[in-house]
């Protein structure tokens, strides 16, 4: 069988029919010179309804089928074929398609003036950003960014994180809190220091991060940029004016393949009924996220800042309150030593220092900031 359709941007096609067919995932896509374009491997629809289909390019594909070693140039090897080194599972998927992945979208969107891909909030005009005071929705579009982790060129994590004023010092550098997931290897008490990071504030500012600091215990990490972002306007998660959480909160987070930010609105719950992390100092909101929302920021209406959220899959939504969160950052010193204690089973780990003279002081690791590594 054959399907006709048009190629757009970020490797997606449309079909002249919109009738929905699984069979073509995993299937090849041809040009009109019957040349190969890319693998067929997800069908998707945007909010106009329209369905579409994504395709891995050839150039992707081919570094994922060499990174796996499956791919040599001299052999192909079809049979007899084990795990990379490295590689301890298989991502399980239902009808081709991966379970709680990083693109999936939650809440309602608000994309940039000059979005290109049609207008992603049409159908929910009087809603959450609707409610939100239009100087709060513009300040959060300039702190809020997505973030990804890779290894070699495959990515290990997504997620999302809120730019900050640091405390202290005047730091050069644009300082980002986030999840210790980004880093954080499966299901163990350390980070893998081989990984690069990313960092995406739409429309079209991209740099790489550098992990300055991380604490597994309560999820936190700070990230850097090597190159700073235009335009920012930075949280003071630091200021001495702290508001409760407000009557109604709101959960941020970025989409994280073409940027729109997300937002869904809920209250914060008493109790930690039905929490599945076993730590605490969280609480919950009714904010309904997914994993796309992982170390974004809770907010109240006037765009003060709540907590961080984290995703168990569950009906509520745990976040780290601010308060906890700054009790942390402030415990930071170059002294600072490794210590345990008050671990969260599903975040176990060790309490690990922070690289600070890289934060503070950046002209002092000039020349010598490849040598260091997180011990």
């Amino acid at each position: 069988m054959a399907m006709d359709g048009f190629v757009r941007c970020n490797n997606t096609w449309v079909p002249d029919s919109q009738d929905i067919s699984k069979a073509v995932l995993g299937g090849p896509l041809l040009g009109k010179d019957k040349g190969f374009i890319g693998m067929n491997f997800s069908i998707c629809h945007d909010h106009d309804g329209t369905l579409t289909y994504a395709f891995l390019p050839t150039k992707l594909l081919r570094k994922r089928l060499e990174h796996f070693g499956i791919l040599n140039p001299k052999h192909l090897h079809f049979r007899g074929y084990s795990l990379p080194k490295g590689v301890s599972s298989i991502i399980p998927s239902v009808n081709g398609e991966l379970l709680n992945h990083f693109e999936e979208r939650f809440g309602e969107l608000l994309a940039w003036k000059g979005y290109p891909y049609g207008d992603p909030a049409k159908s929910c005009r009087n809603r959450v950003w609707y409610q939100l005071p239009k100087e709060v929705a513009t300040n959060i579009s300039r702190r809020v960014v997505s973030l990804a982790s890779f290894n070699g060129f495959v990515r290990f994590f997504a997620c999302i994180g809120l730019i900050i004023k640091w405390h202290g010092s005047k730091a050069t550098r644009t300082v980002i809190l986030t999840s210790a997931s980004l880093v954080n290897c499966c299901n163990d008490d350390k980070i893998d220091s081989n990984l690069t990071i990313e960092v995406f504030l739409p429309p079209n500012q991209r740099s790489c991060g550098t992990l300055e600091f991380y604490n597994l215990n309560y999820n936190i990490a700070i990230v850097s940029l090597k190159k700073n972002f235009n335009a920012v306007r930075p949280e003071d998660i630091f200021s001495k004016t702290v508001q409760e959480p407000s009557e109604k909160v709101v959960a941020i987070g970025r989409d994280t393949r073409l940027g729109p930010l997300m937002a869904t609105i809920g209250n914060v719950k008493r109790g930690k009924k039905g929490c599945k992390l076993d730590c605490k100092n969280l609480k919950l909101s009714t904010c309904k996220i997914n994993k796309a929302g992982i170390g974004g920021p809770l907010i109240n209406f006037d765009g003060s800042f709540v907590g961080m959220n984290f995703y168990d899959g569950s009906e509520a939504t745990p976040f780290l309150p601010r308060h906890k969160i700054v009790e942390v950052l402030s415990r930071i010193s170059v002294r600072e030593r490794r210590k345990t204690g008050g671990l969260c089973p599903s975040h176990t780990g060790i309490m690990v220092r922070l690289m600070y003279i890289g934060l503070m002081y950046p002209s002092v690791l000039e020349g010598v900031s490849s040598k260091l590594m997180l011990n």
